[in-house]
């Protein structure tokens, strides 16, 4: 994992081994083992002309499954981060399972030739299938009645009117309050 403020970033490893025959659908899936707990914020499906479906799942430690994020039409012309509207909380062990099918088929009007085998690769028309996802570690989350020391004392000394903040900062704060736009 690269190290990316307090969130890291995984991937589910990418299945390298794609090899899809010509004019046939394909699927094909990858995990990832959440080797620490962490809250799962948002996914990122990665796949190239031929990518028809993108599917995130977690396999809990207690055989649980449940389904992340769904994608039945995936458009590579519109390749979206998915923020979740409520991020996900993973335990230790838990598998993020990603399914992605693929269409190399003359019915799929975007693929360049339906008469090729088609391998992994950085060209849009060679293939790839990575889940990327990023989670802040269950190290760094204020967990429900815990308190933040160091909010805690901002807030009492905000009270006072100590709270000490630096012009620039409050010039900013303001400007970027001042509108949709500017926040």
């Amino acid at each position: 994992f690269r190290q990316t403020l307090s969130l890291y970033s995984g991937i589910t490893g990418g299945n390298r081994n794609l090899d899809i025959p010509p004019n046939t659908l394909a699927v094909t899936q990858n995990f990832h083992v959440m080797r620490k707990a962490g809250r799962v914020e948002n996914f990122q499906p990665h796949m190239h002309l031929r990518g028809k479906a993108f599917r995130f799942e977690a396999i809990f430690p207690d055989g649980r499954e449940e389904i992340l994020l769904d994608v039945p039409r995936y458009d590579f012309n519109w390749q979206n981060s998915y923020g979740l509207a409520e991020p996900k909380f993973l335990p230790q062990g838990t598998q993020i399972r990603c399914k992605a099918a693929y269409d190399n088929s003359e019915e799929n009007l975007a693929n360049p030739d339906p008469t090729a085998t088609v391998h992994w690769g950085d060209q849009t028309w060679e293939e790839m299938m990575i889940g990327y996802f990023d989670a802040a570690p269950a190290a760094s989350l204020k967990l429900p009645g815990t308190k933040n020391e160091r909010t805690s004392q901002f807030v009492a000394l905000a009270k006072e009117g100590k709270a000490k903040l630096n012009d620039e900062l409050k010039a900013l704060a303001a400007k970027s309050l001042a509108s949709d736009q500017g926040l």
